[in-house]
């Protein structure tokens, strides 16, 4: 969200079980890097085309998120005021 030519950082709060995320930063960042934090939470990231990424199997299928493109997360605890831009 750009106000008086500032990028204004999304915070989306994500919760235990299947959430669906959209990746809103400009530019494609690396899945591993972009939920670094989280690993530990996370169990499946998936896109629109059923690829996937499981840090249990250290495995990222899917590379880049692609800015525009929403995925689902399946995640084992809340996670609250996360930015993924960051």
């Amino acid at each position: 969200i750009a106000l008086e030519n500032q990028i204004v950082p999304i915070y989306i709060d994500i919760y235990t079980g299947w959430n669906m995320i959209g990746f809103s930063c400009s530019f494609e960042k690396n899945v591993e890097d972009a939920l670094d934090n989280l690993v530990d939470k996370v169990i499946i990231l998936k896109d629109n085309s059923g690829v996937v990424y499981m840090p249990e199997f250290n495995f990222n299928g899917i590379g880049n998120f692609t800015p525009g493109h929403g995925y689902q997360l399946k995640v084992t605890d809340n996670i609250l005021d996360f930015n993924i831009c960051e």
